[in-house]
């Protein structure tokens, strides 16, 4: 396969490209993502372009060529009032790219955005159970366990969520 690929972090322009890798990832991992393809399908052009807007957060693309086949999210955790953890999310790639290490690429860039920031101390992951390629990328970047919790996933199911984190002071 014959690749140029690039990593960008997408800006409110790019909102139609995100939305179809969006609903892509949550519509064959249902299981996988704490939000749903139901519910997603449903936002607007505005709610989408608000998403890629809000400086608290950066979500990536990797790309071939101009094609996105890939995403990652870093965002502010709502769960810590000091603003000082960051939560790496929305983690996919498109099945035909998978195995080349251009995952690890993807996941390095948003981490490095989030050191970067300057403000965060650690960053957190999470999984849930049994995803194991999950497990396997967080670990790969030096993800430490921290807890597991029962959550909800975008399939309406209640499973364990394993928490991994990276300090970063």
């Amino acid at each position: 396969m014959d690749q140029k690929i690039c990593i960008r972090q997408l800006q409110a322009e790019d909102w139609s490209e995100f939305r179809a890798v969006r609903l892509e990832a949550l519509q064959k991992y249902k299981s996988c993502f704490s939000s749903s393809y139901e519910t997603e399908k449903l936002y607007d052009e505005q709610k989408w372009q608000g998403t890629l807007q809000d400086t608290q957060h950066a979500i990536f693309a990797i790309l071939d060529e101009d094609k996105a086949i890939g995403l990652s999210g870093c965002f502010t955790s709502r769960d810590d009032e000091s603003g000082k953890t960051a939560i790496l999310g929305m983690w996919y790639l498109k099945e035909e790219y998978r195995g080349q290490g251009l995952f690890h690429l993807l996941m390095q860039a948003t981490m490095d955005w989030a050191k970067d920031e300057g403000r965060f101390d650690r960053i957190v992951v999470s999984h849930r159970e049994g995803n194991e390629a999950s497990r396997r990328a967080n670990q790969a970047l030096g993800f430490k366990y921290t807890e597991t919790v029962m959550n909800e996933f975008g399939d309406g199911q209640i499973a364990k969520n394993i928490f991994y984190e990276v300090r970063l002071r």
